[in-house]
Parts: structure tokens; sequence; C-alpha cells
């Protein structure tokens, strides 16, 4: 790649801004707090393929990304004999990884600025494409991206399916599994509550 085919890319340096309206910084905070239950329900997931309690299972995952929860998952499945159910996880890996995560990221770790009317994304980690040019570095030349209240709200609803598919997933994972000796969150959550009432 030429060093002088960069200077025809269009580029418009922005300063970044933290005078946003209330919709965008809801609309991080939604993001981000979608992205952490999933991160729990992996944890979960976890725990039940381990047959553990919560506390063991949350010193296990600790230093853990969703990246490698999910390859820990994958792994524990093929280690339990589940095969199909592990190359089905595959895909579903795949998604949350090459899709839900890079969309997560560019909200909750992008740098925010205007242009006109619009709320931009700025985006200065990992490479972009350009055509005609290849592959390059964001740090070496940053990409922006408009973002709406529309577009802010289908990245949450994304991440949020994804959720609900791998609880949906480890139901199924559940049923075919020994009877587990140790209690659920919820199980715990509803126990405790229980007494309580009896105090």
């Amino acid at each position: 790649m030429k060093t002088h085919q960069l200077e025809n890319v269009p580029f418009v340096w922005l300063d970044p801004r933290l005078d946003m309206p209330a919709w965008l910084f809801a609309g991080i905070g939604r993001i981000a707090a979608e992205w952490s239950y999933l991160e729990s329900e992996l944890e979960e997931t976890i725990r039940v393929l381990h047959d553990t309690d919560v506390k063991r299972a949350r010193i296990a995952v600790t230093g853990m990304n969703v990246r490698s929860r999910l390859a820990c998952i994958s792994s524990l499945l093929q280690a339990h004999g589940l095969i199909d159910l592990s190359i089905e996880f595959a895909k579903l890996t795949k998604t949350i990884s090459d899709n839900r995560q890079p969309e997560r990221d560019k909200i909750v770790h992008g740098l925010w600025s205007k242009l006109n009317k619009n709320w931009i994304v700025i985006r200065s980690s990992g490479v972009r494409s350009i055509p005609d040019i290849g592959r390059i570095s964001r740090s070496t030349l940053p990409q922006q991206e408009t973002s709406s209240k529309i577009s802010i709200s289908d990245i949450r609803d994304r991440i949020r399916f994804a959720r609900q598919e791998v609880v949906s997933f480890r139901k199924r994972v559940y049923a075919l599994l020994p009877p587990a000796e140790h209690k659920s969150p919820q199980q715990l959550s509803r126990h405790y509550r229980r007494l309580a009432h009896t105090k």
C-alpha cells in the first residue's frame, strides 16, 4: 500500500464530546448493561456444565472475557460428550464473537462527537477495510459512523436476543445432564427470600 493513497480518503477530524443527549447516554448504558447480563448467562452456563456452586463458578470465570467464556462452554460440552450441541453452539459463538461483540465495543468503547445534526461514534481500535486500499489500522485512520436512536436500540435488542438464545440453549443442555447437586442463583435467591419472610 502506498502512503499517498491515504491522502485521497475523505476524512474530517472530530473532537470528542461529552455533551451528548439523554437518549445517547441512556442507549450506551443499556447496551453495557445488556452485555453484562449476557456475560452472567455465560457464567451460569459454565456453572451448570461444571455442576458446581455459584461461588466456585464465579471464581472459575474470574478474568474471562466473553470469548474465553464461549470457548470454555464449547470445551465443557465436548467433555460431556455433547458433540452435536457443541457444533450447534459454535454457530452461536460465531454470532456473538463476530457480530454482537464488535457492535457492543463500538458503542461502549468509542469516542463520540457531532457533525452537523448527527452524532458520530469515532472508532480508533482494530482495523478497517477501505476500497482500493485494503485493511488499515483505525489508529492510523479512525473510522466514523453515524448513530441514531434506532441504530442504538437495534444493537441493544440484538444483544438481548443473543442472551436469550444462550438461556434457551442452556435449558436444553441442563435437560441432558445428570441431576444437579447445586442450586442455581435463581433457586438460591428464592430460598433466601423465603428465609427472610420467616424471620
